[in-house]
């Protein structure tokens, strides 16, 4: 089977995507737990606001997943498997947030 970046096969690159993918799915809902109070002073959750304000948030975070999935050995130095993908894609979104809200 042909080889995607690096060593990982499509398959494996895709498993460890979804993996990195539920970390940064449990990083936004635990911010969005954080500010429950004032979203639901607000009128509530909106997705179509909460995209507008975090699109390029979610850009951003997609495209560190894939680099941090495709280079963790040479990233970090520890092999690649399900644990350290989801921390990969929980500190991605958290990093990727602090640095836009930095800008702000």
């Amino acid at each position: 089977m042909a080889t995607l970046l690096i060593t990982l096969t499509l398959v494996q690159f895709l498993y460890y995507f979804a993996w990195c993918a539920l970390g940064q799915i449990f990083s936004i809902a635990a911010q969005q737990v954080k500010f429950a109070p004032r979203i639901t002073k607000y009128g509530g959750f909106s997705i179509k606001v909460w995209m507008c304000e975090n699109g390029w948030r979610v850009v951003l975070t997609i495209i560190a997943m894939i680099a941090g999935v495709a280079f963790t050995k040479q990233l970090t130095g520890t092999d690649l498997n399900e644990l350290t993908a989801f921390f990969a894609g929980a500190f991605t979104d958290r990093t990727i947030d602090a640095i836009t809200n930095r800008k702000k």
